[in-house]
């Protein structure tokens, strides 16, 4: 009698190993599954939340540090994703830049060029010195306090943003001065007039008669081989 007993107990621990094995084998069909959809949905893990994007998307890569560039570029790029301590700066470059995932103490330098520039990004404390350059330079953004000396240098100086109180002496001074600044159709008389008027400026093939002339003509003006002679046969001449 005590034989039989035992072996009954071995039969129902071989039933007990197929029933896992059944198991294990459904838990991988439906992972197929959810790789076949075409979003994929992944719950909350570190800092991200919702990760929904493309089927290209591996959960593994769009959670945590190993976020990689691309998830949050192209018309994929979604806010949820973008935002945190992991901003990363390819994050609010090109056509798909957004105000809302790049504002913050998390913002970087090339949040504000190229010609996504937008003014409400970019100013207050954040502003940097490259906000101001290039074609997409905005003179509400560029002007007040917060002004510096790189704004009005380069083809892209616009006149409303250098004249003014807000005007400082290195415009045409230093080793920052362009012959562009202050010569060509764009010069503006109040800009290169004044104390703050340098040998620099009126001297060279871009000399101008009406920058040079009247009470601010300085001596220099007229000497060395710059000399234009013009400039130093008028009436006005000191």
């Amino acid at each position: 009698m005590k034989k039989k007993k035992k072996k009954k107990k071995k039969k129902k621990k071989k039933k007990k190993k197929k029933k896992k094995k059944k198991k294990k084998k459904k838990k991988k069909k439906k992972k197929k599954k959810k790789n076949d959809t075409d979003l994929i949905e992944v719950v909350r893990e570190g800092s991200w939340s919702n990760c929904v994007i493309k089927p290209e998307l591996i959960p593994e890569v769009c959670t945590g540090p190993e976020l990689i560039q691309w998830v949050c570029t192209g018309p994929e790029l979604i806010l949820e994703v973008c935002t945190g301590p992991e901003l990363n700066q390819w994050v609010c470059t090109g056509p798909e830049l957004i105000p809302e995932v790049c504002t913050g103490p998390e913002l970087i330098p090339w949040v504000c060029t190229g010609p996504e520039l937008i003014p409400e990004v970019c100013m207050g404390p954040e502003l940097i010195q490259w906000v101001c350059t290039g074609p997409e330079l905005i003179p509400e953004v560029c002007m007040g306090p917060e002004l510096i000396p790189w704004v009005c240098t380069g083809p892209e100086l616009i006149p409303e943003v250098c004249t003014g109180p807000e005007l400082i002496q290195w415009v045409c001074t230093g080793p920052e001065l362009i012959p562009w600044v202050c010569t060509g159709p764009e010069l503006i008389p109040e800009v290169c007039t004044g104390p703050e008027l340098i040998l620099e400026v009126c001297t060279g093939p871009e000399l101008i008669p009406e920058v040079c002339t009247g009470p601010e003509l300085i001596q220099w003006v007229c000497t060395g081989p710059e000399l234009i002679q013009k400039v130093c046969t008028r009436q006005e001449f000191i």
